[in-house]
């Protein structure tokens, strides 16, 4: 192992109780293949607590034994050569949390397919052109401007250009005229020295009917002259209180506020508010054309900022019009007072300086111009070349869509959007509900795609795919495999295994193995990949042998080798390797002409426990004698392949219900594949020894064959590929097997 290298120890992580020491190789495609149930998510989630070391990271490494019981001696520990700094992992949760969201097909779809580094520094240069004037529409000087302008509004009421609406505060408070006069006698002088808000404020008391505290006197003037009473009650009587509300709204903005506005509308709101006099019309429309003025800057400002974020403003000659249409209306603007004791007044410094902040900006044109440009250059060949690698992908893969990337550069944002291709009518229709659209094997393929992408934006690190392939036809299968690892793939632009990054690929797929190992084997030096056979035996003991390129042995070549090694094994043994090499090499399921035919047929007949009657009679032999041909035949394939004088006849009535001699057979072995053979040619004989029901029965069937389903395998007995519960399974076999034989069943022949 390379110093650089990552080497990892894991102890009571979930499954795992301890493991081998498992070796990552720096910058180079390693691969797990491990069945499934043997720790590979556990690797991952060990990886993850080494790169992010935090709480929730660990805890996810619990076992059942430490999450119930607490006890040290079942806590998790990880132990790793070195940091992992940087860590991605393609799995459920990542497609989840980044793909086919209502909005876009892939989150952050703006970071990885619009803004690179070239982009950046041109995306930072223009921002510093737009930085001032962004500050100051930011400022608190604008943000009370901004409130100003709202008060105004709010008191007066939205109004249109030279029109008094019904729904404005100056029409509803003088439809009806003056509201305070003319006052009764007795009145005036309760009045007389009050300012106008205050006036506004005694008016919605004085329309509240006030009890009086002392009986027989008048509320509102303290009189006890009934007539002065009643009068006074006829004017509270013949007030609107709609009206006594606008008018107390608009008294309180221009006397409250009188310090924000300018002196012509101070005098002019003193003279119009007057309570002795009704306004003319000329009046009203003047009160509501303020409301339209602060209307007009508070539109005007949010132009300006709208303007910043909007895509058509990217264009230079856009943005510097609509910034200076709307700084001319600030730089009108005449609601607020120019100065306070002296001093420029707020309201007169933040528009002046908006107003400043867009001149700079408008003096700096054609540099904007020329950064916009480039921005909308560099965007346009960035989504076109990572469009072009996702759909590429996509068609490689045999699947009729392709992805349309679609982004505002103001708004930093971008989406990705999948549109499908329907040959038949020659349309393409925009996909709305992705996840819901698409097949398991289609998201799956869409979202590798997407990743890898990802991926490849960032140097180093770990890139882990946690069993990402087996979903996909076999076709698929090598295309997606072919474009995301091998060096001559050029569907995207930057490989995986470049820019320093570190691959791990997990999987319980054997064909993703054994391909992965075809692709790899010319373009790949020793150096840069690392393929290992991990199994985790039921003590929770996880083990990794290496596998090479040699590895991936021609069948036939392997049953040669595994028929030479028999030598010194039972009989049987020998005779299970040799079934299927015939089993292979036969023309078909039908022969029984060729040797390898004949001798599949007649080699099964042993391995299925059948005696000299039953085979003469499933073959309509009359004695052995008819069957003198076949079996000589099949005689001289054993004789020639296994180096054995070979009786077919006497072995036949060897194995015949002889399951004493299959079990010390059994005992003897310590391969795990003849372990399982051996119990399948036991429960031929005697089905009861089973007690689990058929499951495992028909698995220890299904291997018998499995070989002929690949051209190359993985040898069974170099590369131990049967479960720890199957074995299991086969011991519990081999016991009661055991106990029948010593209560006297299954006696030798």
């Amino acid at each position: 192992m390379a110093k650089s290298d990552y080497e990892i120890e894991l102890s009571n992580c979930r499954n795992i109780v301890k493991s081998c020491p498992l070796v990552i190789k720096e910058q180079a495609l390693n691969v797990f293949f491990a069945k499934n149930g043997t720790g590979k998510t556990t690797i991952t989630r060990a990886l993850s607590y080494v790169n992010l070391k935090t709480p929730e990271a660990f805890e996810s490494l619990y076992s059942f034994d430490y999450a119930e019981t607490g006890d040290e001696k079942f806590k998790p520990s990880v132990n790793c050569s070195r940091n992992v700094k940087r860590l991605e992992v393609f799995n459920k949760e990542w497609i989840d949390s980044h793909c086919f969201t209502e909005s876009s097909v892939q989150e952050g779809a703006y970071e990885l397919y619009v803004r690179d580094a070239s982009f950046e520094k041109s995306e930072r240069a223009r921002d510093k052109l737009l930085m001032k004037l962004r500050r100051v529409l930011a400022s608190p000087d604008a943000d009370a401007l901004r409130s100003d302008l709202d008060l105004i509004v709010k008191g007066i009421g939205k109004a249109a250009p030279g029109k008094v609406s019904k729904a404005s505060q100056p029409f509803k408070a003088f439809k009806s005229g003056a509201l305070i006069g003319p006052l009764p006698s007795a009145l005036k002088p309760v009045v007389g020295s009050m300012s106008l808000s205050e006036q506004a404020i005694w008016l919605k008391w004085h329309k509240s009917h006030p009890e009086p505290k002392t009986t027989g006197l008048c509320p509102y003037c303290g009189n006890d002259d009934s007539a002065k009473v009643i009068e006074c009650f006829d004017f509270d009587d013949g007030l609107e209180e709609s009206s006594v509300n606008s008018w107390h709204r608009l008294a309180t903005l221009f006397e409250d506020h009188e310090d924000i506005f300018s002196r012509d509308i101070v005098n002019n709101s003193r003279r119009i508010m007057s309570p002795s006099s009704a306004p003319s019309q000329g009046d009203l429309e003047y009160l509501c054309s303020l409301s339209v003025d602060a209307i007009a800057v508070r539109e005007a400002i949010s132009r300006m900022e709208s303007s910043l974020r909007e895509e058509r403003c990217m264009e230079a000659a856009v943005l510097v019009k609509e910034l200076s249409d709307s700084a001319l209306v600030l730089a009108s603007c005449k609601l607020f007072r120019k100065k306070v004791s002296g001093k420029k007044s707020l309201q007169q410094s933040a528009l002046d300086g908006i107003v400043r902040a867009v001149h700079d900006v408008c003096s700096k044109h054609a540099e904007l111009e020329s950064l916009s440009k480039q921005l909308l250059s560099q965007a346009a060949a960035n989504i076109k070349g990572r469009e072009n690698e996702i759909n590429d992908f996509l068609h490689m893969c045999g699947y009729r869509y392709h992805v349309e990337i679609r982004n505002s550069i103001s708004k930093a944002e971008a989406k990705v959007l999948l549109v499908a291709d329907c040959p038949a009518s020659g349309s393409k229709h925009e996909v709305r509900d992705v996840a819901a659209a698409l097949s398991y094997g289609e998201r799956n393929a869409f979202s590798l795609a997407l990743f890898a992408l990802q991926a490849t934006t960032k140097s180093g690190g770990i890139i882990v795919f946690d069993d990402p392939i087996s979903s996909f036809d076999i076709d698929k299968r090598f295309a997606i495999l072919y474009m995301l690892f091998s060096t001559k793939s050029s569907v995207f632009s930057k490989l995986l295994l470049s820019g320093s990054r570190t691959i791990l690929l997990l999987t319980h797929d054997y064909l993703v193995v054994s391909e992965l190992a075809k692709i790899t084997k010319k373009h790949f030096p020793a150096r840069r990949k690392a393929l290992w056979y991990l199994s985790c035996n039921s003590h929770g003991e996880l083990s990794g042998s290496s596998i090479s390129d040699e590895t991936f042995r021609p069948y036939v070549e392997m049953l040669k080798k595994r028929i030479s090694d028999s030598s010194g094994k039972d009989l049987i043994i020998g005779l299970i390797y040799l079934r299927s090499l015939c089993e292979m090499l036969r023309k078909s399921q039908f022969d029984k002409r060729t040797r390898w035919g004949i001798s599949f047929s007649l080699l099964s007949e042993i391995v299925h426990g059948r005696d000299t009657s039953e085979v003469c009679l499933r073959r309509n032999w009359s004695s052995v004698s008819d069957g003198s041909y076949s079996v000589a035949i099949c005689q001289n394939l054993v004789e020639k392949e296994l180096g054995i004088s070979f009786d077919y006849w006497a072995t036949v009535e060897t194995y015949h219900a002889n399951i004493p001699h299959l079990l010390s057979v059994y005992r003897s072995t310590t391969a795990p594949y003849e372990k399982l053979q051996l119990i399948r040619m036991m429960l031929k004989r005697d089905p009861t020894l089973n007690s689990l029901g058929k499951v495992m029965e028909r698995f220890a069937d299904d291997t018998c064959h499995i070989g002929g389903d690949y051209l190359y395998q993985l040898d069974p007995i170099d590369f131990d590929q049967v479960p720890f519960y199957v074995l299991d399974w086969c011991d519990e076999v081999a016991k009661t097997a055991s106990t029948a034989s010593s209560a006297g069943a299954n006696p030798m022949p």
